[in-house]
């Protein structure tokens, strides 16, 4: 995903350490997960719920996790699903602004 312009999350990972869903930025998640849910393909949504207290006292976290989706890892995922989804982010996604970063 190197030219994608979803961005990871978490550049790198500790040793050990096996993620349930790959968190992805990028500045057009709503779109992406309708468009991927009509494919069938069902996408989280990272930090979507937050308290009341974080969303008041902390309103750059909540920017920013309006611009997080989670890409699904789980081990019956096969090649050309991931390959599909690469391929459709890669098409449709769009980089996040400067104003979000």
């Amino acid at each position: 995903m190197r030219d994608n312009p979803a961005r990871p999350v978490f550049e790198d990972l500790p040793e050990g350490v096996a993620p349930v869903g790959y968190p992805v930025r990028l500045g057009n998640p709503d779109e992406i997960l309708a468009a991927m849910e009509k494919r069938r393909v069902f996408l989280k949504i990272h930090w979507r719920t937050m308290p009341a207290e974080a969303l008041a006292e902390c309103p750059v976290t909540r920017r920013v996790s309006r611009t997080i989706i989670t890409l699904p890892i789980y081990p019956h995922l096969r090649r050309q699903d991931m390959e599909r989804i690469a391929a459709f982010l890669a098409g449709n996604a769009r980089p996040v602004g400067r104003a979000e970063d």
